[in-house]
C-alpha cells in the first residue's frame, strides 16, 4: 500500500489590512456627499416664505424651518432676520419622519415673521400695554384718593368734625379729574378742609 502526501496545511486566512489611502478616499467621499446636500440646500432650497414638503427642512434653505408647507428662517434676534422682518417665537408640532401616525411633540421655535403678520402682535401688545396703563393710573388714583381721606381726618381732629364717607366722596367727585391727578395728597387735602369745614 502506498501512502498518499498529506495535503499542505491551508494559510491562515489573514484579514487584509486597510491602508490609509482607502480611509482617507472614504472620507473624502463622505465629505462630498455631505458639501453636495449642504450645497443643494443653498442652491435650490425655498427662502422664508417659500414652499416646502411638510416637515423637511431639506426643501429649504440652511437656518430655514418648514412649518405648514412654508419655509420660515430660525433667529435668535430681530438681527438674523432681514427686510423688515422680526424674530418671534411660536411652538410647532414634530412628527418622526413626517408620519403624524407615529406620534408628535411640541417643541417652540423662534422664526422671522413678516411685518404684517408682526403688525397684530405689534397691535395686541400696545392693546395690552394701554390696558395695563390704564388700570395702573385708576389704581393710582384710588391710593391718592385713600391717602387724602386718611389726610383729611388727621386734618380735623383738630377743626372740627370729622367727614361723612358721603361728604368726601361729594367733595372727591367735586374736584376735577386733571387735579385729582397733578395735586398732591396734601393740596388735595386742604382743599377738600376748606369747602366743607372752612
Amino acid at each position: 500500500m502506498t501512502q498518499q502526501p498529506l495535503p499542505a496545511p491551508a494559510q491562515a486566512q489573514q484579514p487584509k489590512k486597510s491602508s490609509p489611502l482607502a480611509w482617507a478616499g472614504l472620507a473624502l467621499f463622505m465629505a462630498g456627499l455631505i458639501g453636495l446636500a449642504v450645497g443643494f440646500r443653498h442652491i435650490f432650497g425655498s427662502e422664508a416664505g417659500g414652499a416646502c414638503s411638510s416637515g423637511s427642512e431639506s426643501d429649504c434653505k440652511p437656518d430655514h424651518i418648514c412649518i405648514s408647507k412654508k419655509c420660515y428662517r430660525e433667529c435668535k434676534t430681530d438681527a438674523d432676520c432681514t427686510g423688515g422682518w422680526r424674530c418671534g417665537g411660536t411652538t410647532v408640532s414634530e412628527s418622526p419622519d413626517g408620519n403624524a401616525a407615529k406620534g408628535f411633540k411640541f417643541k417652540d421655535v423662534n422664526v422671522c415673521f413678516s411685518p404684517e403678520k408682526m403688525a397684530a402682535v405689534d397691535e395686541k401688545e400696545r392693546r395690552e400695554a394701554d390696558k395695563k396703563k390704564a388700570e395702573d393710573a385708576v389704581r393710582a388714583l384710588d391710593k391718592k384718593k385713600f391717602d387724602t381721606s386718611l389726610k383729611v381726618i388727621v386734618l380735623l381732629t383738630t377743626k372740627g368734625p370729622q367727614l361723612s364717607t358721603d361728604e368726601f366722596e361729594a367733595a372727591w367727585n367735586e374736584i376735577p379729574e386733571a387735579e385729582r391727578k397733578s395735586k398732591s395728597v396734601e393740596q388735595l387735602a386742604q382743599q377738600i378742609v376748606k369747602a366743607k369745614r372752612p
